[in-house]
């Protein structure tokens, strides 16, 4: 049985080089918003510290995910091309699903590798990032909307996943938002969190490398 033909998306996020121009001692930290209609707010801080590179043009990478009462162990990276904050996060993210709405957090990882494979939308925008503007791509998807289980979390099911990536940034990724719209049309989001690149540090390089 042949393989299937890997997506404009999941090269895009997975099979790009993101942090190989990074030297060591590179800081990135991405700011942590969520919101929700049943609970707190949340600010939080996500750090990605390059730590050694390697003979192959690897990087070996630590991750601090979240800090205080919300830190999760992350194992260090030893040989990261990409950007291994991306998988983490969305990782964290179907654990919360688990949560939320019950079940496996399996079955929703499936369901997001399933729609970067098969339904992602691309589109070429731009971002601003240290006060200029720069070129960047958008993949978009909503891995839920037409599960056949989906009447089991309904008000999860709409759930919409936007990543912006830039080879203009350090370390690629600049944001991931995700949104679970209201319940009527024009009502608040029941829940959205939003990832964004705030701060690089120790860098001598601006922009990532492709292949």
């Amino acid at each position: 049985m042949s393989e299937e033909p890997v997506s404009e998306a999941e090269r895009l996020l997975w099979l790009t080089d993101q942090v190989t121009t990074l030297p060591v001692g590179t800081l990135l930290r991405y700011r942590y918003d969520a919101r929700s209609i049943d609970e707190d707010p949340i600010e939080d801080e996500v750090d990605l510290e390059i730590i050694a590179v390697n003979e192959d043009g690897s990087r070996g990478a630590t991750v601090y995910f979240f800090t205080g009462d919300r830190n999760r162990n992350v194992e260090p990276f030893e040989r990261s091309r990409g950007n291994p904050v991306l998988g983490i996060y969305l990782q964290d993210d179907v654990y919360r699903l688990e949560e939320r709405a019950g079940g496996s957090w399996r079955y929703f990882h499936r369901k997001v590798k399933k729609a970067l494979a098969h339904d992602a939308t691309i589109e070429d925008i731009e971002v601003e990032f240290e006060g200029r503007k720069v070129p960047a791509r958008r993949v978009s998807f909503q891995p839920f909307q037409y599960d056949e289980l989906r009447d089991r979390f309904e008000d999860l099911a709409d759930k919409r996943y936007s990543i912006v990536v830039s080879d203009q940034i350090p370390g690629s990724l600049y944001e991931i938002h995700t949104l679970v719209p209201g319940r009527e049309e024009g009502s608040p989001p029941l829940h959205e969190t939003r990832l964004r690149l705030d701060v690089v540090k120790g860098r001598e390089v601006s922009a990532t490398s492709q292949p």
